[in-house]
């Protein structure tokens, strides 16, 4: 059945126009409304895709290109945000389980694959399909277009991060995918090494009386149980966390509320890190400083803005600690900076310790595939929402984050240029 209704337009005169709803064909010759023209569509017009609705932290839309190349396949159009984060959108007509099932398959393949890209990867890859545009670093000069003010060093920095924790936002776009989503599920939970969020959005297309079109967005959630599991190695543990949403005939309601939980969060966090940013005094005048954010951390690099293989974690975790942590990011496609830096700061622990005021924890990560270790302080705070919590935290990073600049950055610096 389908779901929407023939929009009714009513003039002032009292006329009414019923709009009729325009059927998406497969990709023939001779076919307007095709996944081509979808795909053109969505690129052109962002604001059609209602991502607000789905995760606010992703907006605004920027589209930086379509079928941008990667190893399993080209990606229908890949949007950014000024402070980098990056959505990866497939324009897919539905028609079968089959191409449900191989749609939603194939866009977990392209995020995985660009997760191990650095941002040279990525900027090379926009720059092959947008040589319409001139300069140097291309993504960022179409996002500058649209928002003068972006630094480019920060939405830089903002790219690495979302591509080195594959935090992505992932949305299968189409018409008739409301049956059969229930297989979605398995792929997303096949998915534990990237930090996603997955959108299906239904759009109907009407044609409009005098030309053009009116696009109605639907945004399909909570209609099957998904199960989500993001891996993460903080403070030296891995730690799993687990959300389970159970479908029932309350879920609106349960949707509407964690929506608006999130949105509080989000909200939240932003003006903590705002103020964060305005009482941090760094005695380092050349510490770059990233966005604040709508997590509950941040991250500061050591390095230059474009090598986040040294940085200090920053912010509050799930169990209610919040650390300052010296964090040595390690993949394939990044030098093992930790594991020869970290037993370097250890020989110079006795010094270390006496240059931070207070509890230094330090442990070694000796395993094969191990990022040398890790160095952070730690303290437990009430609620952190609560107007005293608030302001002992503020304290507690500005002190910290400002000492361990003072302390490692040039020791991991001078390290990294030896290496």
């Amino acid at each position: 059945m389908n779901a929407y209704g023939d929009p009714l337009l009513i003039s002032a005169s009292n006329e009414s126009t019923q709009l009729k709803r325009v059927p998406l064909s497969s990709n023939q010759e001779g076919t307007e409304y095709d996944e081509d023209w979808l795909q053109d569509l969505v690129f052109r017009h962002p604001d059609s895709l209602p991502i607000r609705e789905i995760d606010s932290s992703y907006s605004p839309l920027v589209p930086l290109c379509r079928e941008m190349r990667t190893d399993a396949g080209p990606i229908d159009a890949v949007f950014a945000t000024p402070d980098g984060r990056i959505v990866l959108l497939e324009a897919k007509l539905w028609r079968n389980p089959e191409a449900r099932r191989k749609v939603v398959g194939q866009i977990l393949d392209y995020a995985k694959e660009i997760s191990k890209w650095s941002y040279n990867d990525f900027q090379r890859e926009v720059s092959r399909r947008r040589q319409d545009v001139d300069g140097d670093n291309r993504p960022y000069e179409i996002i500058r277009s649209e928002h003068s003010q972006v630094l480019e060093a920060d939405f830089v920095d903002g790219i690495e991060r979302s591509l080195q924790r594959g935090d992505f936002m992932l949305l299968v776009v189409g018409d008739g995918i409301r049956e059969g989503v229930g297989g979605i599920a398995e792929y997303l939970e096949g998915a534990t090494s990237l930090d996603f969020t997955f959108g299906l959005v239904e759009l109907a297309i009407h044609v409009m009386p005098h030309g053009g079109h009116l696009v109605q967005p639907r945004v399909l959630t909570r209609t099957v149980t998904i199960r989500r599991s993001v891996i993460r190695l903080e403070g030296g543990d891995f730690e799993l966390e687990e959300d389970t949403d159970e479908s029932s005939d309350g879920a609106e309601g349960e949707e509407k509320e964690t929506s608006e939980a999130v949105k509080q969060s989000n909200e939240y966090n932003l003006a903590f890190w705002e103020e964060f940013f305005q009482k941090l005094h760094l005695d380092d005048p050349e510490q770059p400083l990233p966005n604040p954010s709508r997590k509950s951390f941040i991250y500061l690099p050591l390095l230059p803005s474009s090598d986040s293989r040294a940085r200090l974690y920053i912010g509050s975790r799930k169990d209610g600690r919040t650390v300052v942590h010296l964090n040595f990011y390690l993949s394939e496609r990044s030098a093992p900076l930790g594991r020869i830096a970290y037993p370097q700061l250890e020989a110079e622990r006795e010094e270390i310790d006496l240059e931070i005021d207070g509890e230094l924890i330090w442990e070694r990560d000796d395993r094969p595939n191990g990022c040398g270790g890790h160095i952070f302080i730690e303290r437990t705070f009430p609620d952190s929402h609560q107007p005293q919590s608030r302001e002992e935290i503020m304290d507690f990073l500005t002190k910290y984050t400002n000492q361990f600049v003072n302390t490692f950055r040039p020791r991991v610096q001078r390290i990294d240029e030896k290496m």
